[in-house]
């Protein structure tokens, strides 16, 4: 048996230690009242987003509702020629972006095509 607790327990706790109701954490979080009283009692699993929502609210970490934060998320790191990376910063500028957020687009392009073609076949 699993002494650790659920993400609705955890929910649950800190927001009792806020000192809030569930419908003032609705009103800060932007998360619906029924949405939240569905967590606490562990009727449905919330969606990242949510998550951060209800943590920013709250002035907790993403650790403390039992979730890792994206930066404790494995990082795929690729290497790039000079050439290569003069491009992409480029192309990343024309598009108004770091080349670090183009090069994520464009990786997640490449992912979805080859997807699809995967599964055409």
């Amino acid at each position: 048996m699993s002494n650790q607790k659920s993400f609705g327990e955890l929910l649950a706790f800190h927001r009792s230690q806020f000192g809030i109701s569930q419908e003032e954490l609705a009103e800060i979080s932007g998360v619906s009242k029924i949405q939240i009283a569905r967590y606490e009692k562990n009727k449905a699993k919330p969606r990242r987003k949510a998550i951060e929502k209800l943590a920013k609210a709250l002035k907790i970490t993403l650790e403390d509702l039992g979730y890792r934060s994206l930066s404790q998320e494995k990082e795929l790191t690729v290497e790039f020629s000079h050439d290569t990376y003069d491009a992409l910063e480029k192309e990343a500028k024309k598009a108004g972006l770091s080349v670090e957020e183009f090069s994520s687009k464009l990786l997640a392009m490449a992912i979805t095509e080859e997807w699809e073609k995967i599964k055409n076949k």
